[in-house]
């Protein structure tokens, strides 16, 4: 699947609710014109992981809080090609964004 990495939002340390969680993206899906927002990239390690957004509610059934995402495709095998997909792009783009300075970064974003 085609993604495209529009733009990487960092978080500030003080904004970090989980440990590894250190920012989101935004993606294009080309074939479809969709923008996601909200994509969480957390680094644990030397790797990369990246999870779609959720929201969380209790199940009456578990009896505890249960993550929903906020977005899936009915069709499953395209749901795992997006989220190959993601891995291998978003990776890339991480890396590549570790190796960039700082300051372009932040002229990048002007």
């Amino acid at each position: 699947m085609k993604i495209s990495i529009l733009q990487y939002y960092p978080l500030e340390k003080n904004e970090r609710r989980n440990r590894g969680t250190v920012g989101t993206l935004r993606i294009k899906l080309p074939e479809t014109g969709i923008e996601l927002l909200g994509i969480i990239v957390s680094k644990i390690n030397k790797g990369y992981f990246f999870s779609i957004p959720f929201k969380r509610a209790g199940d009456e059934n578990l009896k505890k809080l249960t993550q929903y995402p906020c977005f899936v495709f009915s069709d499953v095998d395209m749901q795992k090609d997006f989220i190959e997909s993601l891995k291998i792009i978003g990776t890339a783009h991480m890396l590549k964004l570790a190796e960039t300075p700082l300051e372009s970064q932040k002229k990048e974003k002007e």
